[in-house]
């Protein structure tokens, strides 16, 4: 411990000697003194090489920093098509520098100059959506994806170089506060022009200079023809099935977009297998996510007629989904916003699954068999308003929301155990969130205010050989969360002091009937009330290239259990360190470690058993008990923008320790799951990497992506402790090229495995191979005929394959804003597609009834 100090300190001792020196100023056109944009800004050493560049802004404007000893021996150079070049050496000073450059007559050989795709602006870089789109593009979302540095996964989630973005911008504006899919899917890219991507952004503008943001928000730059009018989309097309079945799809997109008042509204229904649910998702991290689990909300009932695997959703969703979503944002004069949000799901899917689940036991394997067909059919309703004013040394942010959901199940299951089941799930989440801020030179003060009401009422009710079960859970929460925090700018420094008080009041009731067990297994009356007292200090301290931020939280709960636990008090460290090294503008290391004391789960505070689906059973904690787990995760980010290049890895252990070990055991024709207060350690590692790569010579990128994961873990089994170890992996390659105007192509090439060993089993290892591929074809300028489709190969046991080929086709007649079209889906007309999984001490093979030979006509009109 000591020879880590000591590191630590002498590393700072060591960068203090390299302060920074800040370049900025404007460059102006001589004759005019016109303000000149994109003019680049070099510096060279004294070999001449480029150590550092940037280009001026719309204004003329740039800026610069680097190190004393670097700049002492540099020159700085402003070069621009049509004008003179002027040098300068520069001081070891800071400087600010007005630039006049000349304009000059320059004689060239012909010559074809091609437009960079991606440009700089400081800490922005500027997509030209030009540069990406193709005429077969539709929405914005499908350029983002063929961004480099940009990756936008199946549910629309964006990233940019690996870490998710903060915030998505309309103009300048958050209209949609994270529920940016309804934008990507919905704004044509033929009204954007460039899309913006802020580096370290921090949101928040009262907070530069007190907290460092290590992600990216994205813009959206409109065309002129976009703005101050209401723009958008109408798309509606409909057609059948090869079981004679009507098919429809409808959109209604519109967009009004003015300086100070945006809306969008959209209107959605189809029955094609397109899940419109995603576009209301919301993909930033908020209070009410952050302190779920310490509210203890779960779904104690779950069943679902719907499995997950790697095919494209599309092809197994049997959906009938109507969807309308409004959002409303007035700017006053005094940049105070008012956002308005609403939002209606109605939602119908149908599943036809046929499952073998086999269960590695001590002395021998269980296994079953299901045959599945069911119904889930989910309502959603959301609303919120927020008031929001965002200035320099002021900010306030207040969101009152509700979230209703009514949801039900109904699942027929036939094979080893027959039985109908029939679930209501409803949930009605209320919440308030506020914040404000304060600025006061270099202090700044700000409360917080978090309040959530929820309740969660649920039944089942199975019949299996004419036995009926029913299982009944209700629980309710209440949930407040005040706090204060004051932080102070001492030099190089930063220190925060962060304190509060949370307050919980929660209540689970449940009931099973139905089954021969005593009255005291089957029922739960329980409450958990917590007082949370805490204090937060945080230190970060900045210097060069370096950062490095502290935190230290302390938590003092105070629990009543009522008449069962009674009264546990307790105090919980967890300590954080992070260091970020950004070497240069192209290369970043971060590398942070923690000790988490794990908070109560009350979520799992129940010893009755509770029903969860035809044949488990789970029981919770019945004593208190906390653990603790452990993580360091190193990354590094590269990126070279200007040559399209983009790369990022990030490497994590954990270790947890936990007093409960897991426990399952087949009791009658039910399996139990349970916990043993029993201290357990579990290891795993993970690792993630992405690199893109624009490719010039075919107008196109190609990225490679990598995943894998590994974890040792135990699990006692039939009453005997089982040690196993789980992996998986995956890796995926895209090539998407546009090489001329008449033909453009995306291939990708997906391998995945995944692997488990245990004291009672060998090591079985099953792979999966997925090939996707998509070919545009334009014979003219008005027709379009595209080839699509994948290829699966998965390996269902050893050395025994399943393979599927999927295709699509269409042919698309364009004239002006109008598109007519004809597509045939699933042209081999499959019905069926194989898998097989590893989860825990199980091995589940599944085969899914996928969406069979569809034949669709429509159009797509935009204003």
């Amino acid at each position: 411990m000591k020879n880590w100090l000591m590191l630590v300190i002498l590393s700072l001792s060591v960068l203090t000697v390299y302060p920074q020196v800040s370049l900025t100023g404007k460059v102006v056109d001589a004759e005019n003194n016109a303000s000149l944009s994109n003019v680049i800004v070099m510096l060279r050493n004294s070999q001449g090489r480029v150590i550092k560049y940037t280009q001026t802004d719309n204004d003329g404007l740039f800026s610069l920093n680097v190190s004393d000893d670097m700049a002492s021996s540099c020159n700085i150079s402003f070069s621009l098509m049509s004008y003179k070049t002027k040098s300068y050496a520069l001081k070891g000073n800071n400087q600010e520098l007005n630039v006049c450059l000349e304009q000059t007559s320059i004689h060239i050989k012909e010559v074809v100059v091609k437009a960079r795709r991606i440009g700089e602006q400081g800490d922005t870089l500027i997509y030209n959506v030009a540069g990406f789109a193709t005429e077969q593009d539709k929405s914005i979302g499908d350029v983002l994806k063929k961004m480099p540095g940009i990756n936008v996964d199946k549910e629309g989630k964006i990233k940019y170089n690996g870490v998710d973005i903060n915030k998505f911008y309309i103009e300048g504006k958050d209209l949609l506060e994270g529920r940016y899919g309804i934008a990507t899917k919905g704004i044509s890219y033929r009204d954007v022009g460039r899309v913006e991507v802020m580096e370290n952004h921090q949101p928040i503008k009262v907070m530069a200079g007190f907290s460092f943001s290590d992600q990216a928000a994205i813009n959206l730059k409109l065309k002129d023809r976009a703005k101050a009018q209401w723009v958008g989309t109408f798309e509606s097309e409909g057609g059948y099935s090869g079981s004679k079945n009507v098919l429809w799809n409808s959109v209604l997109f519109g967009m009004l977009i003015k300086k100070s008042m945006q809306n969008i509204t959209t209107l959605k229904s189809n029955n094609t297998g397109l899940n419109i649910g995603n576009d209301i998702q919301n993909f930033y991290s908020n209070a009410w996510n952050e302190n779920s689990t310490m509210m203890g909300l779960r779904n104690y009932i779950n069943i679902s007629p719907k499995r997950f695997s790697n095919l494209e959703e599309e092809r197994t969703l049997f959906n009938r989904s109507h969807l309308i979503s409004t959002s409303q944002l007035w700017e006053t004069s005094k940049k105070l916003q008012v956002k308005t949000q609403v939002d209606y799901l109605n939602n119908r899917e149908a599943d036809n699954n046929w499952l073998e689940t086999v269960y590695f036991l001590p002395d021998s394997a269980r296994v079953i068999s299901e045959d599945e067909q069911g119904v889930s059919r989910q309502n959603h309703l959301g609303g919120r308003v927020m008031l929001e004013a965002n200035k320099d040394n002021f900010y306030l942010n207040h969101v009152l929301s509700t979230n209703i959901q009514w949801n039900d199940v109904d699942l027929q299951t036939g094979g080893s155990y027959p039985n109908r089941q029939s679930a209501w799930m409803p949930s009605y989440q209320l919440g308030s969130h506020l914040q404000w801020m304060q600025r006061l030179g270099k202090k700044l003060i700000t409360f917080t205010s978090n309040n959530q009401l929820c309740s969660r009422p649920q039944h089942l009710d199975i019949l299996q050989n004419e036995k009926q079960l029913y299982q009944s859970t209700d629980a309710k929460v209440f949930y407040t969360n005040e706090n204060a925090s004051y932080s102070l700018v001492l030099n190089k420094f930063v220190l925060t002091l962060k304190g509060g008080m949370a307050g919980l009041l929660r209540s689970m009731d449940s009931k099973l009937e139905g089954v021969s067990l005593s009255s005291n297994q089957v029922v739960n009356d329980i409450t958990s009330n917590n007082l949370q007292l805490y204090v937060a200090p945080q230190l970060e301290y900045e210097i060069g290239r370096w950062n490095f931020t502290l935190n230290v939280p302390v938590n003092y709960y105070h629990w009543n259990f009522g008449s069962d636990l009674q009264l546990k008090n307790d105090v919980l460290f967890s300590p954080q360190l992070v260091a970020r090294w950004n070497l240069n503008s192209r290369l970043s290391v971060s590398v942070s470690g923690q000790v988490s004391s794990q908070g109560y789960d009350v979520g799992n505070y129940y010893n009755g058993l509770i029903l969860t689906d035809y044949r488990t059973l789970k029981s919770g904690y019945e004593t208190y008990d906390t653990s603790v787990g452990k993580s360091i995760i190193g990354s590094i980010y590269y990126k070279r923008s200007l040559e399209e290049l983009f790369a990022n890895l990030s490497i994590f252990p954990l270790w947890n320790s936990s007093p409960y070990q897991n426990e399952q055991c087949f009791v009658d024709d039910f399996l139990l799951y349970s916990y043993r207060k029993q201290p357990v350690s579990s290891d795993s590692w993970f690792f993630i990497g992405n690199l893109s790569k624009g490719v010039d010579f075919i107008r196109g990128i190609a990225t490679l992506k990598a995943n894998y994961g590994l974890s040792d873990i135990s699990l006692v089994a039939e009453n005997k402790l089982v040690s196993y170890r789980s992996s998986s992996g995956n890796m995926s390659m895209d090539i998407y090229g546009q090489p001329s105007t008449w033909l453009d192509w995306f291939y990708q090439i997906s391998y995945g495995f995944s692997s488990l060993e245990s004291d009672i089993q060998e090591k079985e290892v099953l792979d999966s191979w997925q090939h996707t591929f998509k070919l545009n074809i334009i014979p003219h300028k008005k027709v379009i005929f595209t080839l699509s489709g994948e290829y699966y190969r998965n390996e269902m046991s050893k050395n025994v394959y399943k393979d599927l080929l999927l295709a699509d086709t269409k042919l698309t007649y364009k004239w002006k804003d109008f598109e007519l079209y004809i597509k045939v889906r699933n042209l081999f007309n499959s019905k069926e597609y194989g898998y097989n999984v590893h989860n825990e001490l199980t091995s589940i093979s599944c085969l899914q009834r996928i969406r069979g030979r569809e034949f669709l006509i429509g159009f797509n009109w935009k204003k």
